[in-house]
C-alpha cells in the first residue's frame, strides 16, 4: 500500500470548488479502478457518486432552462441545462449547484461509505472523492458529443459509447421503394417509463404530417393500446441498425443507447426526454446542434412543428454527420477492455493500489 502524500482535506473549500466543476446530468458511465493517489489529496476530477453512471462534465455556468430559452428547444419550458458560460449563468446556476451537493453528500455518502467498509476500505468525506481515489474513471461517451473539462483529468479516458450492433434481420421496408415521403423512426425506451401518453401524443402528430413513420414500441407498451394512422407502422419491434441508415430524423427519449447509436448513423434527432439522464443527454443534443428539445408535455401540434423543423433545416442533419464521423469510429467496449488491461498490467508489474 503506498503511503499516504499531503493534499487538500477532504470537504474543503478548495474540495467543493472541485465538485462544482462536474454536473451530473450528462450521458456518459463511468467505471472506477483503485488508486496509489492518497487519501484526500484533491484535483481536477469528474466529482460524482462512484456509481454505474457518471455525469458528464459540466461548463462553468450552465444555467436551467426557465431562465433562458435555447434555440434548440420547443414546447412547454422546463427546468433544463444546457452549456453556457459567463458570470451571469454561473451566479444562476450557483443554488443548484449547492443543492446537488448537498442531495449527494446526505443520499449518495451514508450507502457510499457503508460499502467501502464493507471490503475493508476506509470511510470518505464526500461523494466527490470516489474520483480522486480512482486510477481510471472511464467515460462511455464520446468526447466528441460531451463537453469535456479542459484540460482533462489525468485519470479520466472517454473510451466512446458501447453500441450493439444487431444480427441480420429480414425486416423490410413496407413502403415502395420509389416513395419520397421522408422517414420518421420513433423509439421510446424499451423499459418503462411512463411514455405511454407521450407516444401515443407522437403518434397523433405523425398522422398529421406528409411523411413515412416507423413506431418502434419495445416490450413495455402493448401493441393494442395504439392505432397507427395510414402513413405509420408500428411494430413491437424492430432493429434500429437496419432502419438508421434510412430514416431521415429519429423521435426519441434520449436514452444513452439510442442516442449513441443515432449519431453513429448520423441521424437527427426530436428530444422528448423522460427521466434519469435523458435530460442532459437532449440537451448535449441541441448544444451541438444535432437536434431539438421537447417536454414530455409536449402536445401534438408542437411535436409535428419540431419535427418538420429538423425536417426542414440542414443544419441539424450537418450536425448530426459531422458528429458520426467521429462517433462511428469509436468502439466504446473493446476502448474500455483496453484501458482495463492496461492497468492490470500496470498493477501486476508491481505497482500496488489504493482505493
Amino acid at each position: 500500500m503506498m503511503p499516504a502524500s499531503g493534499g487538500r482535506r477532504p470537504g474543503s473549500i478548495a474540495s467543493r470548488r472541485t465538485a462544482r466543476r462536474w454536473f451530473g446530468r450528462g450521458p456518459g458511465l463511468k467505471a472506477c479502478a483503485p488508486s496509489s493517489r492518497a487519501p484526500g489529496r484533491m484535483s481536477s476530477r469528474p466529482t460524482s457518486s462512484c456509481s454505474v453512471r457518471s455525469p458528464e462534465p459540466r461548463r462553468r455556468g450552465c444555467r436551467p432552462r426557465h431562465w433562458s430559452t435555447a434555440p434548440g428547444s420547443t414546447g412547454r419550458r422546463r427546468a433544463h441545462f444546457l452549456p453556457s458560460q459567463g458570470l451571469l449563468g454561473r451566479l444562476r446556476a450557483a443554488p443548484f449547484n449547492a443543492l446537488f451537493e448537498y442531495r449527494y453528500r446526505r443520499d449518495g455518502l451514508p450507502p457510499l461509505n457503508a460499502a467501502r467498509r464493507s471490503v475493508g476500505l476506509p470511510p470518505l468525506r464526500s461523494t466527490f472523492e470516489q474520483f480522486d481515489r480512482a486510477e481510471r474513471v472511464l467515460l462511455l461517451s464520446s468526447a466528441a458529443f460531451d463537453m469535456p473539462p479542459r484540460p482533462l483529468p489525468e485519470n479520466v479516458r472517454y473510451v466512446g459509447a458501447p453500441v450493439e450492433r444487431a444480427p441480420n434481420t429480414a425486416w423490410r421496408p413496407p413502403w415502395s421503394a420509389d416513395d419520397p415521403r421522408p422517414l420518421v423512426l420513433v423509439g421510446l425506451s424499451t423499459l418503462r417509463q411512463g411514455q405511454g401518453p407521450v407516444m401515443q401524443r407522437v403518434i397523433e402528430a405523425l398522422g398529421a404530417l406528409p411523411v413515412r413513420a416507423l413506431v418502434t414500441l419495445g416490450p413495455s407498451l402493448d401493441r393494442s393500446d395504439f392505432v397507427a394512422p395510414p402513413n405509420t407502422v408500428i411494430e413491437a419491434f424492430v432493429p434500429h441498425d437496419v432502419v438508421m441508415p434510412l430514416a431521415d430524423v429519429m423521435v426519441t427519449q434520449c436514452g444513452l443507447g439510442t442516442l449513441a447509436k443515432a449519431l453513429a448513423f448520423g441521424l437527427p434527432l426530436v428530444c422528448i426526454p423522460l427521466l434519469a439522464d435523458q435530460p442532459g443527454n437532449a440537451a448535449l443534443v441541441v448544444a451541438r446542434g444535432a437536434g431539438v428539445r421537447l417536454s414530455s408535455r409536449a402536445r401534438p401540434h408542437e411535436i409535428a412543428r419540431a419535427i418538420m423543423r429538423v425536417l426542414g433545416e440542414a443544419r441539424f442533419r450537418e450536425a448530426a454527420r459531422q458528429l458520426s464521423s467521429q462517433i462511428s469510429r469509436e468502439d466504446g467496449a473493446l476502448n474500455a477492455a483496453v484501458e482495463l488491461e492496461r492497468l492490470a498490467d500496470r498493477t501486476s508489474a508491481g505497482r500496488a493500489v489504493t482505493p
